[in-house]
This record gives structure tokens, sequence and C-alpha cells, in this order.
């Protein structure tokens, strides 16, 4: 434990602060101990004995420090703890602590009882493998530090319970050292807090058996019984919850003290919410007259702050924060519960839920503000709320420097098991010596999937998006993706955000998606039906720490994909993207702003570039990016695949006889056609001359899907040949449009069809047009040939890369209606052509396997991996 007699903070947050490492009075710390029920105290401050020799006069108390010694060859830092010092002790230990042989040497010849304090947490950036060696060789107590996480301290455990004499044999011969001390397999382990904040006093501690003695004797025996060890560990680790706790703590006692806070605190419900939950002695509750004051401020109502209400983020915290404790029962039971009953775990997660609760709050105003002032092109304002926007994100620091050290150590800690424990690394999660199988032992809170998946090696990816539950290609690619990776034993969960009334419940309780909900939305006017869904940025990175994924992979550069960047940044783990949908083309047809246009086609280079690789679809469209300032070595193009047995021409089965003459029912399939004789076969028969062609369209109906050139082709098709029929399966705010636009032809409007009935819907057609230039892939002209239909596209996007030009399809001019209607009415015109080029779709979907498609990709990542380490 530390007093505020440890001055000199590690964190850079606590720097900027200009803040000591701690701030608790010894005494204090004294007291909650023995309440906590610790038999024997001791105080830990870095290369000091003043806070232990604060407490000396007390009962069952003894002199320690926190040793910063140095490997002298490459001055590595490392920590040791002794204990039941003197002066004279401390003055020889701060002579000879820059070489740690030389100390360990002297603590071991003085008999001072000692131990090496969280071995594999790199303090410097210069721990290394050998010096692991090296420390296993000096020490014979190791300790399992309760600031660090149980992934950290299992496999620490792990190690110096496995270690034999040939190991240590071994480990001499390479570090050409003999070890410390006999029999130097046996290794022995003790538990400490490393407290810095008071709120996690013998939260870890170690008890010890068969002590005996009284006075100094009995610590004596005691600290006799850790060196031999017959000392057991309790407790339960940290988290990076647990470190940012500690750092907001440490850094509100710090204005505390300097501003002279505590004679504010029973007036104010925020103040006393975090003297509360921020320090392990809260402020007494004064007499009648303070507590009168606060209760009329706790229960007063407070202004809800609105996007048309300038304030700074201060204010708006300020303003809000005291409504979160007031409509939050556990918050508010904190606050009027006895102090007694207030527990660092309970009240790290209490903190992390307000932090949470007052972020989300003020980052859906700000956002809000942002895309509406973004959309009426004010980029004065929107400089201001990004600026804003920083200030808020810089309050939840603590969190960033938590996960982003606690994933660092774990890098540390599985080359250290890779090292030392190969064997139960390549046997995987449940194996002897495998993470988290040995713990201290009163934590029974559940473990995280993340130790197993570590455990393993294996790829495990977190795929973000915001379209998952949408109807479109994408989202239909990525539920099939996960099909794939079940069937495959790949590790893949689908991350994504949508309110409930969105998310489609059969999908949501798969157990490899996990949605979240959103903390506010936008609505965009232009496009109705769409919103931007607000992710809850906290919420994703706990979720992605938990997970242990090793890799991240965003299909958006929306909000939920910003999210995927910052995780895949605090948590050190590559990012790959997909480029989807080609957004710049999209803002220029919906608003015809070129300036929006250049501002998106700025934003999506910024984006894609942080990324480690960026996958398109076509190489049309790996070209444009290029072109456009997205660094090439970063574009791999990946092929695409079609679920053949989904789409398939056995399905053709009259099905929009179901639209004709109203008719809303009608049977499914027709036995004795042609193509239900040839559905074992999967093949494209010829269709039936008697029966009208049908044209068929899939996906949006909107603006960027050029559906006015389409309109106007066909028109030109109806007047030619007013027999051919057009079907428009989809949605949209383009269809009311078209529905006038094409009032009086043979056009059917389905609306959006999904599973069976999509799938029949192709099939049932003859000829698929898809008349879009902004599409970057176009899965549904694989779905269409997949289904025996020809295809007829333009010459922008990546679809005319998915057909075989003059046998499996048609090239035309994009926006060029006369052309469009002239390969429609060729197509049309000579049957035998047509199902000549039914035939060949159906063949060359086939080749375009989706499960091989997907393996290739996945394969992908450790291809990026291994250039990345051959680079």
């Amino acid at each position: 434990m530390h007093s505020r007699h440890s001055t000199r903070p590690s964190q850079w947050i606590l720097q900027k602060l200009g803040c000591a490492e701690s701030y608790t009075d010894p005494r204090t710390l004294y007291d909650i101990a023995r309440r906590r029920g610790m038999d024997l105290v001791t105080i830990t401050d870095h290369n000091t004995l003043a806070g232990s020799l604060e407490i000396a006069h007390l009962d069952n108390t003894f002199v320690s420090e926190e040793i910063t010694a140095y490997f002298p060859e490459d001055h590595c830092k490392i920590h040791v703890l002794a204990w039941d010092l003197t002066e004279a002790h401390h003055a020889d230990i701060t002579r000879l602590r820059e070489n740690i042989y030389d100390l360990v040497d002297y603590l071991t010849v003085s008999g001072i009882p000692h131990a090496c304090a969280h071995a594999m947490y790199s303090l410097n950036e210069r721990l290394t493998l050998d010096h692991m060696e090296r420390l296993l060789l000096l020490f014979r107590v190791f300790e399992l530090n309760g600031s660090r996480d149980d992934f950290q301290n299992g496999i620490l455990r792990a190690i110096v319970q496995g270690l034999t004499p040939a190991d240590m044999d071994a480990m001499a011969d390479r570090q050409d050292m003999a070890p410390r001390m006999e029999r130097a397999w046996t290794k022995h382990l003790m538990a400490g807090s490393d407290d810095h904040s008071s709120l996690n006093i013998a939260r870890s501690h170690t008890s010890i058996e068969g002590v005996s003695g009284v006075g100094h004797g009995r610590v004596r025996d005691a600290l006799r019984g850790v060196m031999e060890g017959r000392g057991t560990p309790h407790g339960s680790a940290a988290t990076p919850v647990t470190m940012a706790h500690n750092l907001y703590a440490i850094a509100y006692q710090f204005y505390k003290q300097r501003f002279g806070l505590g004679r504010h605190v029973n007036r104010d419900t925020v103040l006393r919410f975090a003297d509360r939950v921020l320090t392990g002695a809260p402020e007494p509750e004064g007499g009648l007259l303070t507590r009168l004051h606060g209760l009329i401020g706790y229960r007063r109502p407070r202004l809800s702050f609105s996007a048309s209400t300038p304030r700074t983020v201060q204010d708006h915290l300020q303003t809000e924060a005291a409504e979160i404790i007031r409509r939050d029962p556990e918050l508010r039971a904190l606050l009027d519960g006895p102090a007694a009953d207030i527990t660092g775990e309970r009240t790290e997660q209490a903190w992390m839920r307000f932090a949470d609760q007052a972020s989300e709050k003020v980052l859906r105003t700000f956002a809000d503000t942002l895309l509406d002032n973004a959309m009426g092109a004010d980029l004065f304002s929107v400089f201001n709320v990004v600026g804003s926007a920083g200030s808020l994100y810089a309050i939840l620091a603590p969190y960033f420097v938590g996960y982003t050290l606690f994933t660092k150590d774990r890098a540390f800690a599985r080359a250290c098991r890779d090292h030392f424990l190969p064997h139960a690394a390549e046997a995987g999660p449940g194996a002897p010596g495998a993470p988290g199988q040995q713990r201290m032992q009163s934590d029974t809170r559940p473990r995280a999937d993340t130790d197993q998946w570590h455990a393993t090696g294996r790829l495990n990816v977190g795929h973000f998006t915001d379209t998952f539950y949408d109807v479109n290609g994408v989202a239909r690619t990525l539920q099939m993706q996960l099909d794939i990776a079940r069937r495959n034993d790949k590790r893949l969960q689908v991350i994504t955000c949508a309110p409930d009334g969105v998310a489609d419940p059969e999908l949501a309780h798969r157990s490899d998606v996990f949605t979240f909900s959103p903390i506010g939305s936008f609505a965009m006017p232009e496009y109705p039906g769409l919103a931007l869904y607000y992710p809850p940025v906290l919420k994703m990175l706990d979720h992605c720490y938990r997970q242990g994924f090793t890799h991240l992979h965003s299909a958006t550069p929306g909000p939920v994909g910003l999210v995927a960047l910052a995780a895949a940044r605090i948590l050190r783990l590559p990012i790959h993207a997909t480029y989807h949908t080609a957004f710049p083309q999209y803002v220029m047809m919906l608003t015809e702003d070129a300036g929006l246009e250049e501002a998106m086609w700025r934003y999506m280079i910024w984006y894609y570039n942080q990324m480690d690789r960026v996958y398109v679809p076509s190489h049309a469209t790996g070209d444009e990016l290029a072109e456009r300032g997205i660094a090439r070595e970063r574009i791999a193009f990946y092929p695409r695949g079609i679920d053949t047995e989904t789409f398939t021409p056995a399905r053709r089965n009259g099905f929009f006889t179901r639209y004709d003459g109203n008719t809303v029912t009608l049977p499914r399939t027709f036995p004795n056609s042609p193509d239900a004789r040839a559905a074992g076969q999967g093949r494209a028969t010829p269709r039936d001359a008697a029966q009208p062609v049908r044209f068929l369209y899939v996906g949006r109906l909107s603006r960027e899907k050029n559906l006015h050139v389409l309109a106007d082709a066909y028109r030109l098709v109806a007047a030619r040949a007013p027999h051919l029929r057009l079907v428009l399966v989809g949605d949209g705010p383009a269809r009311a449009e078209l529905e006038e636009t094409l009032r009086g032809l043979p056009v059917t409007f389905t609306g959006y069809l999904t599973g069976d009935d999509l799938a029949n819907a192709y099939a049932s057609s003859d000829i698929f047009v898809f008349p879009s230039g902004t599409d970057t892939f176009g899965n549904v002209v694989l779905e269409a040939q997949a289904s025996g239909l020809p295809v007829v596209v333009t010459d922008k996007g990546g679809p005319q890369e998915n057909l075989l030009p003059g046998r499996t399809g048609a090239i035309v001019p994009e926006g060029d209606a006369t052309a469009m209607a002239r390969a429609m009415l060729d197509m049309a015109a000579d049957p035998a052509r047509l199902d000549a080029m039914r035939a060949d779709a159906r063949a060359y979907a086939e080749s375009r396997s989706f499960e091989a498609a997907f393996l290739q990709q996945w394969a992908m990542y450790r291809d990026h991996d291994r250039d990345r380490s051959a680079a």
C-alpha cells in the first residue's frame, strides 16, 4: 500500500495534472486495513520509510518500503518489496538499489524478508524474457499484485509453481548466473493490494498459517512464513476499470486538497457523490443545516440541456451529473447509504456507471449539434463542437489509459506464457497451467472470455458494422459469413448498434452477434428511414477488451466504425476495414452539394488511411481510392462469393403470380414445370416462351441507385414491347416518385423481400437490371446470376467486374437510358440467346463459392500479420 509519501506518479495523466502518486494519510491506511480484518499492517511507499514510520508506534505494524531497483546492464527498472526494515537498512538499500544483483545479495545476507513485486509489469518499457529468467534466479518470493489483472497473475503463478530443477539449470546456463538460493525451483507467492488511492486497501492480501509469538516476534514469524511458503494469497485482481477508478480518485483527492473542496462536500450532490466513491474515507455528513442544504440541492429539479442552449462541456456536465445521480437508484443508494458499506469493488462499478452515463448524455448533444451544423455547412460551428467533444473525451482518458496499459501487460504475459509454459499455451483453455486456472483464493468473479481466447492464440475477430439489420447486400453477406465462420470453427463476432425496434430478434439473439443500444440518433431528412446511431463508446471498448479480440474489422466509416478505430488504438489491435459504400457519391446525389461531397471524401481518406488494411470488392474501387489518396499498399482486393444453394434456378416457381390480378396468395411451387423437374440439379432450364419476360431490380429504392434511369429505360422498352414486365423488389424514399412515373405500365412493386421469398423472386424472373454507378460490389448482381439471370449493369462501380460480358450479361454507360433499353430488348427478343446466357450465368456463379471466398479473406488476417512482422 502507498501513502502520501509516494510522491512520483508513473502514469502520464497524473504527471500532466501535477499530482502526487497518493494522497492517503498513513493513519487512514492503517485504520481502513484494520477495519477490513488485517492483523498486521505495513506501508510500502516508493524508496522511503516515511509512511510506515508514521504508524510504527501503533500495534501490529512494521516498517517497509517498495524499492526501485535496476538491472545495471540496461537500466531495466524492477520493484522490490522489503519488509521489517530499520533506517540503517534503508540507507544501505538506497546506496545499492542501482544494481539489483547487489541489492538482492544484501537483502539475502542481511536476512531481510523481500519479494519481487508485479514481476511481469514493465515499468520503463525495457522488461524482456531474459529479465524474467534473471528474476527467477534472483528471487524466492513473487507478488500476485492487486493492481494487475488475473490473466497476468495467473500466468505468473503457473510459471513459478511449474518450475523444475532442469528449468533452473537451463536458465542459469543461458543467463550465466547462479541462483541466489538453494532449491531454486521452489518458489512462493504472496499478495498485496498495491493501493494508491485508499479505495482498494486489503482487497488483495496474504494470510500466513502457524504464526506464533507476541509483539514484534509475531511480525517476524509471519514474515518468516511468507519466505518459507506458509503464506496464501487472497483477494481479487484488478481490471482496467479498477485502474481508471484509481486514477480518477487520485486526481480528485489532489484537487480536494489543493482547493479545499472538503468544506463544500455536503453542500453539493455531485461533490458528495464523488467524495463517496473516490475516497476510502469520505467526509462526515456534517450538522443538521449542512444536511438540509444538501437535501434541498439533491431534490431540486435541474434544467435539462438542449442543443439550442450554448454551453461549455463543463456547464453541461455539471447540469447533467446531478440528474444522473438523482435518477439512478444504484448511484442514489451509494450517496444515501452508510459510508461503512462502501467497498472498492462497488464504487469502481458505480463510478464507471456514472462516467459512462455522463459522457453519453453530453456526447449525444454534441453529436446532434455537430451533424446539424455539418449538414448546414456551418463549418465554424463544426470546429467549435469538435473541440468541445475533444474536451469531453479527455474526461474519459483514465479509462483509455487503463485499457491501454492492461492490454500491453497482457501482451508481455502471453510472451512469458509461450516461453515458460509452451505446452500449456498449445493445450488451450482448461489445460493445467493455462491462464485463469490458478487464482487468488477468494476471487470467485466470473472469468471473461478473453482468458480463453488469449490462451489459444487463435484468430478472434470483432467485426463492427452499422447495417447488420438492414435489408441490403452488405448485411446479407455478413449474416452468411457468421454461418460459415461457425461451420468452420472460426471465432467471429459482429458488433453493431441499433435500437430494439430495428434489431431483428432472431439475429440479435445469436451468440455471435452483440448489439448495443444507441445513446442517440440523427435522422437525415434527405434520406427518410435512414438514421445514424450514436454508439456507447465506453461500453463497446470494455466489451472488446473482455472478448479478447486479436483483430478488429470495420465495415463502416460511420460512428460505429469510429468506435472500432478508437478501440483498436487503445487496445493496440490491428484493424482492417472493408470499403462497402461510396458515401461521397451518395452525398452528392442526395444533396447536390459538391462541397459536402468533397468534405466526405476528405473524411473517408482520413479514416481508411488509419486502417492496417483496406479490402475492396473490385479493382475499379481500389483504383479510385488510391487515386483519391488512400495509400495503395494498404489496399487489398478480396474475392466475394455467393451462396449458390440459396440462390438457384431450382426456385423458379411462378412466384410473381401472387401479384397478378391483385391475388395475394397462390401456391409457391408448380410440380409439373420444367424448372421444378430440374430442382435436384440446380441448373437453369429453358424458360417457357409463353410466359412474359420479367426484368428484375433488387435493392433500395432511392436516388443514388439511378432508378430514374431504369424508369426511363423501361418506358422505352414498354413502348416497343408492352408485354415485357418490370419488377422492383425493395423499398425506400424514391418509391412514390417511381410509382407515379411508371403508372399505367406493367410494373410490380413488391416491397422488401427476404429469405425464401427473395430467392424465389430472383429465380422466377428472367433478366436482372442494375442501373447503379455507385455500388462498390453489387452483391445482388451475383445473386441474380446464381439464380440463372443474365444481368445488365453500368460501366461505373464494382458490378461490372462480376459478370462475363456478352455471356452472362451486358455493360452499358452509366446514366444512358437508351443504351440500357437496347440491352434489355436485345436479351428479351432472342429466346435462344437468353437461355444460353441463363445457363452461363449459373455456371459463372458456381465458380464464386461464398465459403471459399470467406476462408480466403480469413487467411488474409494472418498474411497481413506475417507481412508486418517481416517488415
